[in-house]
């Protein structure tokens, strides 16, 4: 039966072959295992690329629209050079518990000026 070398070669070639098979069937069954992992890991970089491009955006949004880190709005506002406005504001400071366009409390005057 198996008295020649012809035939010993294709019992050879029929191991590799199932060896073959053997080894393919293993890769596709560990494969799909660390496909899943792979996923996950995906998902996970991607949800953490979102949060990271939307902290950059509302980043932009807050720098564009002139908010500081702690959230409260920040207005320029242009200095009182003008006499009678200077005359208007001090008028309006020294007043004791009015509201002025100057301040938005009801400050309480001291000696060393209002205070809130």
């Amino acid at each position: 039966m198996l008295g020649n070398l012809a035939d010993w070669g294709a019992l050879g070639s029929a191991l590799g072959g199932l060896a073959t098979v053997v080894l393919a069937v293993a890769a596709i069954i560990g494969g799909t295992a660390g496909l899943g992992d792979w996923r996950a890991r995906q998902r996970s970089e991607k949800t953490l690329a979102d949060e990271q491009a939307e902290s950059i955006r509302l980043e932009r949004r807050r720098v564009l629209a002139g908010w500081p880190r702690h959230g409260v709005n920040v207005y320029g506002a242009a200095l009182v050079t003008a006499e009678p406005e200077l005359a208007q504001a001090a008028k309006e400071l020294s007043a004791p518990a009015r509201p002025t366009m100057w301040c938005c409390a009801f400050p309480a005057t001291t000696a060393t000026g209002p205070s809130r």
